[in-house]
Protein backbone atom coordinates (compact mmCIF):
# COMPACT_ATOMS: atom_id res chain seq x y z
CA UNK A 1 0.00 0.00 0.00
CA UNK A 2 2.53 2.59 0.79
CA UNK A 3 4.38 2.18 -2.32
CA UNK A 4 0.77 2.21 -4.23
CA UNK A 5 0.91 5.49 -2.48
CA UNK A 6 4.32 6.96 -3.33
CA UNK A 7 3.71 5.58 -6.74
CA UNK A 8 0.20 7.89 -7.24
CA UNK A 9 2.39 10.87 -5.70
CA UNK A 10 5.13 10.12 -8.00
CA UNK A 11 2.74 10.25 -10.79
CA UNK A 12 0.82 13.10 -10.21
CA UNK A 13 4.33 15.20 -9.53
CA UNK A 14 5.44 14.27 -12.91
CA UNK A 15 1.83 15.06 -14.02
CA UNK A 16 2.46 18.66 -12.05
CA UNK A 17 4.91 19.52 -13.70
CA UNK A 18 3.58 19.26 -16.97
CA UNK A 19 0.88 21.03 -15.45
CA UNK A 20 2.98 24.15 -14.46
CA UNK A 21 4.78 24.23 -18.26
CA UNK A 22 2.20 23.35 -20.95
CA UNK A 23 -1.23 23.93 -19.49
CA UNK A 24 -0.31 27.22 -19.02
CA UNK A 25 1.34 29.78 -21.58
CA UNK A 26 5.27 29.17 -21.83
CA UNK A 27 7.16 32.12 -19.51
CA UNK A 28 9.85 33.75 -22.36
CA UNK A 29 12.86 31.22 -21.68
CA UNK A 30 15.96 33.12 -19.61
CA UNK A 31 14.08 36.50 -19.09
CA UNK A 32 13.85 37.38 -15.25
CA UNK A 33 11.32 39.72 -14.04
CA UNK A 34 11.19 41.65 -11.53
CA UNK A 35 7.55 41.63 -8.70
CA UNK A 36 6.24 44.66 -7.88
CA UNK A 37 4.48 44.49 -4.81
CA UNK A 38 0.64 44.60 -4.20
CA UNK A 39 -0.88 47.52 -2.21
CA UNK A 40 -4.36 48.10 -0.78
CA UNK A 41 -7.36 50.36 -3.00
CA UNK A 42 -7.45 53.09 -2.11
CA UNK A 43 -11.17 53.58 -3.68
CA UNK A 44 -13.95 52.00 -2.25
CA UNK A 45 -17.33 50.54 -4.01
CA UNK A 46 -18.59 52.57 -6.92
CA UNK A 47 -21.28 54.81 -6.17
CA UNK A 48 -19.64 57.90 -4.90
CA UNK A 49 -17.23 59.52 -6.43
CA UNK A 50 -13.70 60.80 -4.92
CA UNK A 51 -12.41 64.25 -6.33
CA UNK A 52 -9.96 64.49 -9.02
CA UNK A 53 -6.26 65.38 -8.49
CA UNK A 54 -7.21 69.23 -8.60
CA UNK A 55 -9.13 69.20 -6.24
CA UNK A 56 -12.37 69.68 -8.25
CA UNK A 57 -15.79 68.82 -8.13
CA UNK A 58 -16.48 66.01 -10.39
CA UNK A 59 -20.18 65.41 -11.70
CA UNK A 60 -22.61 62.48 -10.33
CA UNK A 61 -21.97 59.39 -13.09
CA UNK A 62 -25.37 57.59 -14.10
CA UNK A 63 -23.88 54.71 -12.57
CA UNK A 64 -23.87 56.07 -9.26
CA UNK A 65 -27.91 55.60 -9.86
CA UNK A 66 -27.29 51.54 -10.09
CA UNK A 67 -26.03 50.38 -6.52
CA UNK A 68 -24.67 46.94 -5.38
CA UNK A 69 -27.96 46.14 -4.00
CA UNK A 70 -29.60 46.42 -7.10
CA UNK A 71 -26.89 44.16 -8.71
CA UNK A 72 -28.07 41.73 -6.26
CA UNK A 73 -31.95 42.44 -6.43
CA UNK A 74 -31.72 41.65 -10.41
CA UNK A 75 -29.37 38.35 -10.06
CA UNK A 76 -31.83 36.74 -7.64
CA UNK A 77 -34.85 37.78 -9.38
CA UNK A 78 -33.37 36.09 -12.36
CA UNK A 79 -33.03 32.87 -10.37
CA UNK A 80 -35.89 33.09 -8.52
CA UNK A 81 -38.25 33.41 -11.72
CA UNK A 82 -36.36 31.11 -13.97
CA UNK A 83 -34.85 28.05 -11.51
CA UNK A 84 -36.50 25.03 -12.16
CA UNK A 85 -38.57 26.04 -15.40
CA UNK A 86 -35.60 26.08 -17.97
CA UNK A 87 -33.33 23.17 -17.50
CA UNK A 88 -34.49 21.41 -20.64
CA UNK A 89 -34.01 24.64 -23.16
CA UNK A 90 -30.06 24.41 -21.82
CA UNK A 91 -29.69 20.77 -22.22
CA UNK A 92 -30.86 21.44 -25.99
CA UNK A 93 -28.49 23.53 -26.47
CA UNK A 94 -25.52 21.77 -24.80
CA UNK A 95 -26.38 19.09 -27.23
CA UNK A 96 -23.18 18.35 -29.71
CA UNK A 97 -23.02 18.29 -32.99
CA UNK A 98 -22.50 14.46 -33.95
CA UNK A 99 -20.98 15.21 -37.59
CA UNK A 100 -19.53 17.62 -39.40
CA UNK A 101 -21.37 19.29 -42.67
CA UNK A 102 -20.03 20.45 -45.82
CA UNK A 103 -20.60 23.84 -48.20
CA UNK A 104 -25.03 24.00 -48.13
CA UNK A 105 -26.12 26.57 -49.85
CA UNK A 106 -28.74 28.68 -47.92
CA UNK A 107 -32.02 28.59 -49.01
CA UNK A 108 -32.60 32.38 -48.72
CA UNK A 109 -33.12 35.10 -51.34
CA UNK A 110 -29.51 37.18 -50.02
CA UNK A 111 -31.29 40.04 -52.17
CA UNK A 112 -33.80 41.19 -49.24
CA UNK A 113 -30.66 41.54 -47.00
CA UNK A 114 -29.82 45.30 -46.48
CA UNK A 115 -27.73 47.08 -49.31
CA UNK A 116 -25.31 48.56 -47.09
CA UNK A 117 -24.36 45.26 -45.16
CA UNK A 118 -20.66 44.59 -46.51
CA UNK A 119 -20.08 40.85 -48.05
CA UNK A 120 -18.42 38.48 -45.81
CA UNK A 121 -18.50 35.29 -43.36
CA UNK A 122 -19.57 35.33 -39.89
CA UNK A 123 -17.07 32.65 -38.18
CA UNK A 124 -18.37 30.93 -34.68
CA UNK A 125 -16.61 29.18 -32.53
CA UNK A 126 -17.00 26.86 -29.71
CA UNK A 127 -16.51 23.60 -27.94
CA UNK A 128 -18.10 20.58 -29.25
CA UNK A 129 -16.94 17.37 -28.06
CA UNK A 130 -16.15 14.32 -31.05
CA UNK A 131 -19.67 11.87 -30.78
CA UNK A 132 -17.32 9.37 -29.30
CA UNK A 133 -15.33 11.20 -27.04
CA UNK A 134 -15.94 10.92 -22.81
CA UNK A 135 -15.31 14.24 -22.27
CA UNK A 136 -17.17 15.71 -18.91
CA UNK A 137 -16.48 20.14 -19.29
CA UNK A 138 -18.03 21.34 -21.69
CA UNK A 139 -14.81 24.22 -22.32
CA UNK A 140 -12.68 20.80 -22.94
CA UNK A 141 -14.35 20.27 -26.66
CA UNK A 142 -12.45 20.42 -29.58
CA UNK A 143 -13.30 23.45 -31.34
CA UNK A 144 -16.05 23.56 -33.96
CA UNK A 145 -16.18 26.18 -36.37
CA UNK A 146 -19.66 27.27 -37.74
CA UNK A 147 -19.68 29.23 -40.88
CA UNK A 148 -22.12 31.64 -42.64
CA UNK A 149 -21.13 33.37 -46.13
CA UNK A 150 -22.97 37.18 -47.03
CA UNK A 151 -22.26 37.84 -50.58
CA UNK A 152 -21.35 41.94 -51.07
CA UNK A 153 -24.73 43.58 -51.98
CA UNK A 154 -23.10 44.27 -55.70
CA UNK A 155 -22.97 40.19 -56.22
CA UNK A 156 -25.97 39.17 -54.74
CA UNK A 157 -27.55 38.59 -57.98
CA UNK A 158 -25.09 35.54 -59.20
CA UNK A 159 -23.64 34.49 -55.77
CA UNK A 160 -25.48 32.29 -52.85
CA UNK A 161 -25.31 32.37 -49.19
CA UNK A 162 -23.59 29.13 -47.84
CA UNK A 163 -23.67 27.43 -44.60
CA UNK A 164 -20.76 24.65 -43.15
CA UNK A 165 -19.37 23.23 -39.62
CA UNK A 166 -16.22 21.61 -39.23
CA UNK A 167 -14.08 20.94 -36.30
CA UNK A 168 -10.66 23.06 -35.87
CA UNK A 169 -7.76 20.19 -36.80
CA UNK A 170 -5.55 21.24 -34.22
CA UNK A 171 -2.48 19.02 -33.27
CA UNK A 172 -4.31 16.96 -30.84
CA UNK A 173 -7.48 16.59 -32.69
CA UNK A 174 -5.62 15.15 -35.90
CA UNK A 175 -3.44 12.44 -33.65
CA UNK A 176 -7.01 11.25 -32.67
CA UNK A 177 -7.85 11.07 -36.99
CA UNK A 178 -4.73 9.69 -37.58
CA UNK A 179 -5.08 6.77 -34.80
CA UNK A 180 -8.70 6.48 -35.17
CA UNK A 181 -9.57 6.49 -31.57
CA UNK A 182 -9.86 9.54 -29.06
CA UNK A 183 -6.78 9.72 -27.08
CA UNK A 184 -7.31 13.16 -24.58
CA UNK A 185 -9.43 13.02 -21.44
CA UNK A 186 -10.75 16.72 -20.18
CA UNK A 187 -8.37 18.65 -17.56
CA UNK A 188 -11.14 21.45 -16.78
CA UNK A 189 -12.81 19.65 -14.27
CA UNK A 190 -13.08 22.13 -11.88
CA UNK A 191 -13.48 21.85 -8.74
CA UNK A 192 -11.05 18.97 -8.33
CA UNK A 193 -7.70 19.16 -8.94
CA UNK A 194 -6.22 15.20 -8.90
CA UNK A 195 -8.97 14.36 -12.15
CA UNK A 196 -6.87 17.13 -13.90
CA UNK A 197 -3.71 15.72 -12.74
CA UNK A 198 -4.34 12.04 -13.68
CA UNK A 199 -6.01 12.92 -17.35
CA UNK A 200 -3.05 15.35 -18.00
CA UNK A 201 -0.43 12.05 -17.27
CA UNK A 202 -3.00 10.03 -19.30
CA UNK A 203 -3.06 12.63 -21.60
CA UNK A 204 1.23 12.69 -21.56
CA UNK A 205 1.16 8.81 -21.87
CA UNK A 206 -1.52 8.09 -24.65
CA UNK A 207 -0.75 11.04 -27.06
CA UNK A 208 2.63 13.24 -26.20
CA UNK A 209 0.93 16.03 -25.15
CA UNK A 210 -0.75 16.68 -21.80
CA UNK A 211 -3.49 19.34 -22.93
CA UNK A 212 -5.12 18.76 -25.64
CA UNK A 213 -5.21 21.90 -28.29
CA UNK A 214 -8.80 22.72 -28.82
CA UNK A 215 -8.82 26.24 -30.22
CA UNK A 216 -12.40 26.33 -29.19
CA UNK A 217 -12.43 29.59 -27.49
CA UNK A 218 -12.15 32.56 -30.13
CA UNK A 219 -11.83 33.42 -33.68
CA UNK A 220 -9.82 36.70 -34.80
CA UNK A 221 -8.30 38.07 -38.47
CA UNK A 222 -5.57 40.19 -38.86
CA UNK A 223 -2.88 40.35 -41.10
CA UNK A 224 -4.93 38.44 -43.38
CA UNK A 225 -4.60 35.20 -41.21
CA UNK A 226 -7.71 34.09 -39.78
CA UNK A 227 -6.91 31.76 -36.35
CA UNK A 228 -8.40 29.77 -33.99
CA UNK A 229 -7.82 30.44 -30.49
CA UNK A 230 -7.78 29.47 -26.75
CA UNK A 231 -5.26 30.01 -24.04
CA UNK A 232 -3.73 27.20 -23.25
CA UNK A 233 -2.42 26.44 -26.89
CA UNK A 234 -1.21 27.89 -30.13
CA UNK A 235 -3.88 29.19 -32.42
CA UNK A 236 -4.63 27.01 -35.17
CA UNK A 237 -4.69 29.22 -38.86
CA UNK A 238 -8.04 28.46 -41.24
CA UNK A 239 -9.13 29.50 -44.13
CA UNK A 240 -12.48 29.64 -45.34
CA UNK A 241 -13.58 30.40 -48.72
CA UNK A 242 -17.02 32.15 -50.24
CA UNK A 243 -18.53 29.20 -50.24
CA UNK A 244 -18.31 28.50 -46.34
CA UNK A 245 -15.71 26.10 -46.87
CA UNK A 246 -12.74 25.53 -43.96
CA UNK A 247 -9.55 24.27 -44.48
CA UNK A 248 -6.69 24.15 -42.23
CA UNK A 249 -3.31 26.30 -43.34
CA UNK A 250 -1.72 25.37 -39.98
CA UNK A 251 -2.01 23.37 -36.68
CA UNK A 252 -0.30 24.95 -33.52
CA UNK A 253 1.50 27.83 -35.61
CA UNK A 254 4.02 29.61 -33.74
CA UNK A 255 3.17 32.33 -36.35
CA UNK A 256 6.74 32.32 -37.75
CA UNK A 257 8.70 31.92 -34.82
CA UNK A 258 6.86 34.66 -32.70
CA UNK A 259 5.06 32.70 -30.35
CA UNK A 260 7.84 31.61 -27.80
CA UNK A 261 8.45 27.66 -27.99
CA UNK A 262 7.58 25.23 -25.34
CA UNK A 263 8.51 22.07 -25.58
CA UNK A 264 5.14 20.37 -24.26
CA UNK A 265 2.74 22.46 -26.03
CA UNK A 266 4.46 24.64 -28.37
CA UNK A 267 3.63 27.75 -26.80
CA UNK A 268 0.47 29.77 -26.54
CA UNK A 269 -1.29 32.62 -27.85
CA UNK A 270 -3.75 34.96 -25.48
CA UNK A 271 -7.61 34.00 -26.60
CA UNK A 272 -8.37 37.15 -26.98
CA UNK A 273 -6.63 40.75 -28.81
CA UNK A 274 -7.82 43.99 -29.46
CA UNK A 275 -7.24 46.02 -32.85
CA UNK A 276 -6.46 49.57 -33.69
CA UNK A 277 -8.09 50.75 -36.52
CA UNK A 278 -6.36 53.76 -36.85
CA UNK A 279 -2.99 51.99 -36.83
CA UNK A 280 -3.80 48.93 -37.81
CA UNK A 281 -2.03 47.39 -34.59
CA UNK A 282 -3.40 44.58 -32.64
CA UNK A 283 -2.46 44.51 -28.73
CA UNK A 284 -2.71 40.81 -27.08
CA UNK A 285 -1.49 39.58 -23.34
CA UNK A 286 -0.36 35.79 -22.99
CA UNK A 287 -0.29 34.60 -19.18
CA UNK A 288 2.38 32.88 -17.50
CA UNK A 289 2.39 30.71 -14.17
CA UNK A 290 6.35 31.30 -13.36
CA UNK A 291 7.22 33.21 -13.28
CA UNK A 292 4.06 34.92 -12.70
CA UNK A 293 2.88 37.65 -15.49
CA UNK A 294 1.62 38.02 -18.49
CA UNK A 295 3.70 38.22 -22.54
CA UNK A 296 2.94 41.90 -23.80
CA UNK A 297 2.91 41.25 -27.70
CA UNK A 298 1.97 43.64 -29.98
CA UNK A 299 1.84 42.95 -33.85
CA UNK A 300 1.81 45.35 -37.22
CA UNK A 301 -1.37 45.50 -39.24
CA UNK A 302 1.00 42.80 -41.54
CA UNK A 303 0.83 40.59 -38.86
CA UNK A 304 4.39 40.63 -37.47
CA UNK A 305 5.54 40.85 -33.98
CA UNK A 306 6.56 44.19 -33.62
CA UNK A 307 7.24 44.17 -29.34
CA UNK A 308 7.02 41.29 -26.95
CA UNK A 309 8.01 42.01 -23.30
CA UNK A 310 7.10 40.21 -19.77
CA UNK A 311 5.13 42.11 -17.13
CA UNK A 312 5.78 40.65 -13.72
CA UNK A 313 2.73 39.95 -11.27
CA UNK A 314 2.56 39.14 -7.57
CA UNK A 315 0.34 36.10 -8.22
CA UNK A 316 -0.56 34.20 -11.03
CA UNK A 317 -3.74 34.95 -12.85
CA UNK A 318 -6.54 33.74 -15.22
CA UNK A 319 -6.57 36.64 -17.90
CA UNK A 320 -9.16 36.22 -20.98
CA UNK A 321 -8.84 39.66 -22.81
CA UNK A 322 -7.61 43.68 -22.07
CA UNK A 323 -8.89 46.70 -23.81
CA UNK A 324 -6.36 49.08 -25.55
CA UNK A 325 -6.58 53.18 -25.20
CA UNK A 326 -4.67 55.21 -28.34
CA UNK A 327 -1.47 55.41 -25.57
CA UNK A 328 -2.27 52.07 -23.31
CA UNK A 329 -2.84 48.99 -23.24
CA UNK A 330 -5.29 47.98 -20.10
CA UNK A 331 -4.21 44.79 -18.24
CA UNK A 332 -6.56 43.58 -15.45
CA UNK A 333 -5.09 42.34 -12.61
CA UNK A 334 -7.90 40.59 -10.69
CA UNK A 335 -8.02 37.13 -8.13
CA UNK A 336 -9.10 34.71 -10.31
CA UNK A 337 -5.67 33.17 -9.63
CA UNK A 338 -4.02 30.45 -11.37
CA UNK A 339 -1.94 28.06 -8.69
CA UNK A 340 -0.93 24.72 -9.89
CA UNK A 341 0.18 23.52 -6.30
CA UNK A 342 -3.39 23.50 -5.12
CA UNK A 343 -4.04 20.48 -7.55
CA UNK A 344 -1.80 18.44 -5.27
CA UNK A 345 -4.71 18.92 -2.64
CA UNK A 346 -7.24 17.93 -5.00
CA UNK A 347 -8.25 21.57 -5.50
CA UNK A 348 -8.44 23.13 -8.58
CA UNK A 349 -5.69 25.58 -10.03
CA UNK A 350 -7.99 28.12 -10.83
CA UNK A 351 -10.26 30.06 -8.27
CA UNK A 352 -11.33 33.44 -7.36
CA UNK A 353 -9.73 34.63 -4.13
CA UNK A 354 -11.74 37.55 -2.77
CA UNK A 355 -9.19 38.55 -0.29
CA UNK A 356 -6.40 39.64 -2.56
CA UNK A 357 -6.45 43.01 -4.06
CA UNK A 358 -7.32 43.67 -7.19
CA UNK A 359 -5.86 46.63 -9.78
CA UNK A 360 -5.65 47.41 -13.17
CA UNK A 361 -2.48 48.40 -15.06
CA UNK A 362 -2.21 50.95 -17.62
CA UNK A 363 1.23 49.75 -20.18
CA UNK A 364 1.98 51.91 -23.06
CA UNK A 365 1.79 50.78 -26.10
CA UNK A 366 5.68 49.97 -26.81
CA UNK A 367 6.51 49.97 -23.12
CA UNK A 368 7.21 47.25 -20.40
CA UNK A 369 7.16 46.95 -16.81
CA UNK A 370 8.97 49.64 -15.51
CA UNK A 371 6.55 51.79 -17.28
CA UNK A 372 3.38 50.30 -16.16
CA UNK A 373 1.27 52.12 -14.25
CA UNK A 374 -1.02 50.83 -11.49
CA UNK A 375 -4.32 51.88 -9.79
CA UNK A 376 -6.14 49.84 -7.12
CA UNK A 377 -9.77 49.31 -7.53
CA UNK A 378 -12.31 46.81 -5.52
CA UNK A 379 -12.03 42.95 -6.11
CA UNK A 380 -13.64 41.53 -8.50
CA UNK A 381 -13.43 39.28 -11.83
CA UNK A 382 -14.02 40.64 -15.15
CA UNK A 383 -13.78 38.48 -18.23
CA UNK A 384 -14.35 40.47 -21.11
CA UNK A 385 -13.77 44.07 -21.29
CA UNK A 386 -15.92 46.58 -22.98
CA UNK A 387 -13.80 49.51 -24.15
CA UNK A 388 -11.41 52.11 -22.73
CA UNK A 389 -9.86 55.21 -23.77
CA UNK A 390 -8.26 58.79 -22.40
CA UNK A 391 -9.76 61.88 -21.43
CA UNK A 392 -8.75 65.51 -22.41
CA UNK A 393 -8.99 65.90 -18.18
CA UNK A 394 -6.17 63.41 -17.89
CA UNK A 395 -8.22 60.89 -16.80
CA UNK A 396 -8.32 57.18 -18.86
CA UNK A 397 -12.10 55.53 -18.64
CA UNK A 398 -12.33 51.90 -18.54
CA UNK A 399 -15.31 49.71 -19.47
CA UNK A 400 -16.05 45.63 -18.83
CA UNK A 401 -18.45 43.28 -17.48
CA UNK A 402 -17.45 43.04 -13.69
CA UNK A 403 -18.60 39.82 -11.61
CA UNK A 404 -18.69 39.11 -8.35
CA UNK A 405 -18.31 35.48 -7.48
CA UNK A 406 -20.32 34.17 -4.83
CA UNK A 407 -17.40 31.49 -4.01
CA UNK A 408 -14.36 30.47 -5.21
CA UNK A 409 -15.24 27.69 -7.60
CA UNK A 410 -18.18 29.33 -8.76
CA UNK A 411 -16.81 31.24 -11.38
CA UNK A 412 -16.32 27.61 -12.74
CA UNK A 413 -18.90 25.84 -11.75
CA UNK A 414 -21.91 27.68 -10.90
CA UNK A 415 -22.89 30.47 -13.46
CA UNK A 416 -23.03 34.18 -12.00
CA UNK A 417 -24.54 36.69 -14.18
CA UNK A 418 -22.20 39.80 -14.91
CA UNK A 419 -23.07 43.80 -15.33
CA UNK A 420 -21.52 46.81 -17.25
CA UNK A 421 -19.26 48.83 -15.00
CA UNK A 422 -16.78 51.42 -15.67
CA UNK A 423 -13.89 52.90 -13.92
CA UNK A 424 -12.11 55.86 -14.01
CA UNK A 425 -8.51 56.07 -13.24
CA UNK A 426 -6.70 59.44 -12.64
CA UNK A 427 -3.53 59.92 -13.85
CA UNK A 428 -2.21 62.95 -11.54
CA UNK A 429 -2.80 60.74 -8.36
CA UNK A 430 -2.19 57.32 -9.61
CA UNK A 431 -5.85 56.32 -7.91
CA UNK A 432 -8.84 55.29 -9.10
CA UNK A 433 -11.24 58.42 -8.40
CA UNK A 434 -14.67 56.87 -9.73
CA UNK A 435 -16.08 52.89 -10.39
CA UNK A 436 -19.57 52.16 -10.44
CA UNK A 437 -22.20 49.73 -12.48
CA UNK A 438 -23.70 51.42 -15.50
CA UNK A 439 -26.52 49.14 -15.46
CA UNK A 440 -28.50 46.70 -13.33
CA UNK A 441 -29.05 44.52 -16.57
CA UNK A 442 -27.07 41.77 -16.87
CA UNK A 443 -25.00 40.69 -20.06
CA UNK A 444 -22.00 39.50 -21.77
CA UNK A 445 -19.91 39.13 -24.48
CA UNK A 446 -19.70 42.81 -25.14
CA UNK A 447 -19.03 44.03 -28.99
CA UNK A 448 -18.88 47.40 -30.40
CA UNK A 449 -18.49 49.35 -33.39
CA UNK A 450 -14.73 48.27 -34.43
CA UNK A 451 -13.66 52.04 -35.23
CA UNK A 452 -14.64 53.14 -31.42
CA UNK A 453 -12.26 50.80 -29.76
CA UNK A 454 -9.74 52.62 -27.69
CA UNK A 455 -11.65 55.92 -28.58
CA UNK A 456 -14.61 57.93 -26.14
CA UNK A 457 -17.68 55.67 -27.22
CA UNK A 458 -21.60 55.92 -26.11
CA UNK A 459 -22.64 52.44 -26.97
CA UNK A 460 -22.32 48.90 -26.15
CA UNK A 461 -24.15 45.55 -27.58
CA UNK A 462 -24.28 42.40 -26.25
CA UNK A 463 -26.39 39.52 -25.20
CA UNK A 464 -28.44 39.07 -21.97
CA UNK A 465 -29.65 36.28 -19.89
CA UNK A 466 -33.36 35.19 -19.51
CA UNK A 467 -32.81 32.01 -17.88
CA UNK A 468 -30.98 30.31 -15.24
CA UNK A 469 -31.16 26.72 -14.06
CA UNK A 470 -29.68 23.32 -13.05
CA UNK A 471 -28.24 21.20 -12.56
CA UNK A 472 -26.58 20.52 -16.57
CA UNK A 473 -26.26 16.75 -16.99
CA UNK A 474 -24.70 16.90 -20.71
CA UNK A 475 -21.06 17.85 -18.98
CA UNK A 476 -20.55 17.99 -15.41
CA UNK A 477 -18.94 21.33 -15.93
CA UNK A 478 -20.32 24.12 -15.47
CA UNK A 479 -23.41 22.38 -13.11
CA UNK A 480 -25.56 25.61 -14.02
CA UNK A 481 -25.89 27.53 -16.67
CA UNK A 482 -27.77 30.25 -18.56
CA UNK A 483 -30.14 30.78 -21.39
CA UNK A 484 -29.78 34.13 -23.20
CA UNK A 485 -33.02 34.80 -24.71
CA UNK A 486 -31.95 38.43 -25.34
CA UNK A 487 -29.80 41.06 -26.84
CA UNK A 488 -29.36 44.58 -25.35
CA UNK A 489 -27.76 48.10 -26.54
CA UNK A 490 -26.52 49.68 -23.73
CA UNK A 491 -25.70 53.70 -23.15
CA UNK A 492 -22.57 53.28 -20.94
CA UNK A 493 -22.59 57.33 -21.19
CA UNK A 494 -26.11 57.96 -19.83
CA UNK A 495 -26.67 54.83 -18.05
CA UNK A 496 -29.08 51.63 -18.79
CA UNK A 497 -30.31 50.02 -21.35
CA UNK A 498 -31.00 52.76 -25.00
CA UNK A 499 -32.81 49.31 -26.85
CA UNK A 500 -32.92 45.99 -26.36
CA UNK A 501 -34.76 42.70 -28.16
CA UNK A 502 -36.57 39.61 -26.75
CA UNK A 503 -36.26 36.93 -28.91
CA UNK A 504 -39.41 34.82 -29.30
CA UNK A 505 -40.10 31.90 -26.67
CA UNK A 506 -37.90 28.87 -26.91
CA UNK A 507 -35.70 30.74 -29.34
CA UNK A 508 -32.21 31.66 -27.28
CA UNK A 509 -28.90 33.05 -28.74
CA UNK A 510 -26.30 30.51 -28.90
CA UNK A 511 -23.29 32.93 -30.03
CA UNK A 512 -22.03 36.04 -29.50
CA UNK A 513 -22.97 39.33 -31.22
CA UNK A 514 -20.57 40.79 -34.12
CA UNK A 515 -20.61 44.25 -34.89
CA UNK A 516 -20.27 45.01 -38.37
CA UNK A 517 -20.25 48.62 -39.75
CA UNK A 518 -22.35 49.83 -42.61
CA UNK A 519 -20.98 50.49 -46.28
CA UNK A 520 -20.95 54.11 -47.19
CA UNK A 521 -21.74 55.04 -43.28
CA UNK A 522 -21.20 58.92 -42.31
CA UNK A 523 -18.83 57.84 -40.08
CA UNK A 524 -20.35 60.00 -37.48
CA UNK A 525 -22.07 57.40 -35.57
CA UNK A 526 -21.17 54.93 -33.69
CA UNK A 527 -24.28 52.55 -34.05
CA UNK A 528 -24.34 52.95 -37.86
CA UNK A 529 -23.81 49.53 -37.87
CA UNK A 530 -25.99 46.07 -38.36
CA UNK A 531 -25.73 43.63 -35.30
CA UNK A 532 -25.35 39.54 -36.23
CA UNK A 533 -25.91 36.44 -34.20
CA UNK A 534 -27.54 33.11 -34.15
CA UNK A 535 -30.48 31.51 -32.33
CA UNK A 536 -31.47 27.97 -32.10
CA UNK A 537 -34.87 27.43 -31.06
CA UNK A 538 -35.38 24.53 -28.61
CA UNK A 539 -38.44 22.14 -27.82
CA UNK A 540 -38.31 19.84 -24.69
CA UNK A 541 -34.65 18.73 -24.25
CA UNK A 542 -33.75 18.94 -28.12
CA UNK A 543 -33.02 21.39 -30.71
CA UNK A 544 -35.66 21.94 -33.22
CA UNK A 545 -34.43 20.59 -36.68
CA UNK A 546 -33.75 23.53 -38.88
CA UNK A 547 -34.82 25.70 -35.74
CA UNK A 548 -31.28 27.88 -36.25
CA UNK A 549 -31.14 31.42 -38.17
CA UNK A 550 -28.94 34.22 -38.94
CA UNK A 551 -30.38 37.16 -37.43
CA UNK A 552 -29.58 40.87 -38.71
CA UNK A 553 -30.85 43.78 -36.70
CA UNK A 554 -30.00 47.45 -37.17
CA UNK A 555 -27.46 48.70 -34.13
CA UNK A 556 -29.45 52.31 -34.25
CA UNK A 557 -32.44 50.31 -32.53
CA UNK A 558 -32.75 46.64 -31.58
CA UNK A 559 -36.40 47.27 -30.69
CA UNK A 560 -37.60 47.12 -33.74
CA UNK A 561 -36.50 43.33 -34.19
CA UNK A 562 -34.30 41.93 -36.93
CA UNK A 563 -34.18 43.22 -40.46
CA UNK A 564 -33.11 39.93 -41.51
CA UNK A 565 -34.04 36.45 -40.59
CA UNK A 566 -32.34 34.06 -42.32
CA UNK A 567 -32.86 30.17 -41.81
CA UNK A 568 -30.06 27.89 -41.68
CA UNK A 569 -29.70 24.32 -42.80
CA UNK A 570 -28.94 23.06 -39.63
CA UNK A 571 -29.29 23.40 -36.54
CA UNK A 572 -26.83 25.11 -34.10
CA UNK A 573 -25.43 24.66 -30.42
CA UNK A 574 -24.51 26.87 -27.86
CA UNK A 575 -21.13 28.49 -28.33
CA UNK A 576 -18.41 31.07 -27.99
CA UNK A 577 -17.01 34.00 -29.73
CA UNK A 578 -17.58 35.04 -33.64
CA UNK A 579 -15.96 37.05 -36.06
CA UNK A 580 -16.83 38.68 -39.55
CA UNK A 581 -14.15 38.17 -42.05
CA UNK A 582 -14.81 40.44 -45.08
CA UNK A 583 -15.49 39.15 -48.48
CA UNK A 584 -12.06 40.17 -49.54
CA UNK A 585 -10.26 37.74 -47.49
CA UNK A 586 -12.42 34.46 -48.18
CA UNK A 587 -10.60 32.29 -50.73
CA UNK A 588 -12.77 31.55 -53.68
Amino acid sequence: AGQGRGMRLALIGLALIGHVSSFLPSPLIGRATPISLRHRAHCRLSMVASKPADGSERKRAPDQKVTLRDIRASEQHLRDTTMGTCIDSIEALFQRCTEEVPSTRIKHESSTLPQDLPGGALIRVGPNPRPESDIKAFFDGDGMIHVCTIPPPERRGEHEMYYSRQWVRGKGFSKEEEEGECLFEGTLVAPEGWPMLTAMYNNVVKAGQPVKDTANTAISSHGGKILARMEQCCPTELSVSTKAEVKTVEAATSLGGSIPYDPLTGGALAAHAKQDTATGESMSFTYNTFPPGVRYDVRTQDGQLAHSTMIGLPCPIMLHDLAITDKYSVLMDLPLTLKPQKAIFNSFPVSFEKDLPSRIGLVPRYGDESGTLWFDIETCVVLHTINAFERGDGTVVVRGFRYLPTGPHSFLCEYNPAFPYEWVLDLKSGKCIQEGYTSSTAGEFPCMHPDYIGKPSKYVYGVSPTGLDGPVTTYSAPRSSTLYGKIVKYDMDAGGVASAYDFPERNFVVSETTVVPKLKASGTKEDECYLLCITSETQGDRRVPYGSKLQVFDGADLSKGPVASVPLPHDVPYGLHSDYVPWDQLTQ
